[in-house]
Order: C-alpha cells, then sequence, then structure tokens
C-alpha cells in the first residue's frame, strides 16, 4: 500500500500545516521507510501537540540563533520528526522509549553553515532547555524536548568505532565544557 501524504488530513489538519513559523506537520511525518514500506506514520493529538512544542521550544530559536550566530542564510531541514511505533521499528529506532514516537524529538541538519558549530552553540551558547542533544556519527544532530516534566539537559555523542571485523555503536555522555573547549569534530 502506497501513503500518499499529498491528501492526508491528520486532526482535521492538513499535513501542509505549520507547527510553528518555520517548519510544518509535513517535515515531521515524511519518511522514506515509511513510504517504501507501506507504513502510516500518523500521529494522535497529543503527538501533535509536543511537535509544536518542539518546534517553537527548541527548532525555532535554533533556527534564528544559528542564523544570527554562525550564518545568517543558514537552513534547518528536519530529516527524521515523529515515529510511529510500526516505524520505529522498521528503522531500528530505540525500542518503546523514542521520543520520536512521542513526537518530542527530532533529527536534523544545517545546510549552509557547520553542524559542529550549531552543535557547540546549542550545548555552549544558547541557554536552551532541552531534554537530550546528541551529536549522531558527525552527520546530524539529534535534539528533544519534553514539554511536561524535566528537561534533562543530557549532551551525548555517538560514533561508530571498529571492534574486530564488526563496528559498534560507541556513545559518550559529554558535559557542556567539554563541548566548548572542542576545536574538531573529530574529538568527539
Amino acid at each position: 500500500m502506497k501513503v500518499k501524504m499529498g491528501k492526508l488530513k491528520v486532526l482535521g489538519m492538513s499535513i501542509y500545516s505549520k507547527l510553528s513559523a518555520h517548519f510544518t506537520l509535513k517535515e515531521f511525518l515524511d519518511s522514506q521507510t515509511a513510504s517504501r514500506k507501506g507504513i502510516q506514520n500518523i500521529p494522535n493529538e497529543e503527538q501533535v501537540k509536543n511537535m509544536k512544542s518542539l518546534c517553537i521550544n527548541l527548532l525555532e530559536p535554533i533556527r534564528s540563533g544559528v542564523r544570527k550566530d554562525i550564518y545568517e542564510k543558514a537552513l534547518l531541514m528536519v530529516s527524521s520528526g515523529f515515529r510511529s511505533l510500526r516505524l520505529n521499528k522498521a528503522i531500528g529506532g530505540s525500542a518503546k522509549k523514542s521520543q520520536h514516537m512521542k513526537g518530542q524529538a527530532a533529527d536534523f541538519n544545517i545546510w549552509g553553515a557547520s553542524l559542529f558549530d550549531a552543535f557547540k552553540w546549542i550545548v555552549c551558547k544558547s541557554g536552551l532547555e532541552f531534554d537530550q542533544c546528541i551529536w549522531e556519527y558527525g552527520a546530524w544532530i539529534h535534539i528533544s524536548y519534553t514539554p511536561f516534566g524535566i528537561n534533562r539537559n543530557e549532551i551525548l555523542s555517538v560514533k561508530k568505532v571498529k571492534s574486530g571485523l564488526i563496528k559498534k555503536s560507541k556513545w559518550r555522555l559529554l558535559t557542556k565544557d567539554e563541548v566548548g573547549k572542542m576545536k574538531l569534530e573529530s574529538e568527539f
């Protein structure tokens, strides 16, 4: 079954409805894996509220801050937003605790500016409250926000390391000071 996102309505909203000034519901629902496997990636009302909260409290300030402090024409592009349980399983996401399934997390890239500089700005200069900010494989940033509860301000990095013939993911808990002192991406 091919999922036709163009005609889809979610809770009476067009998928082109804005979650915030610069982010749409479509950006959070689009998934190549869902399209390929015919998975419906449809959130409920609470998950849509969480996506709006994430956009307003983190993604909009990150977009503005990066454009102001790093490069004025930088674009923040969501590469993975909301994931239904079925989609999360299909991509190998973290079991039942993934904040993507709650609408509380997004993976993104920055076009036109250094992703490394953006990560450092978020962690060290922005003053933003986040649940997790993860430097993932040097290829994207994962950011999450808990609208009702305590945000941990947890800073992590993950990269592939060779263990014999197998490459495994190596996770590292970081401090704000450690990130602030980093000069090169390879220091993660």
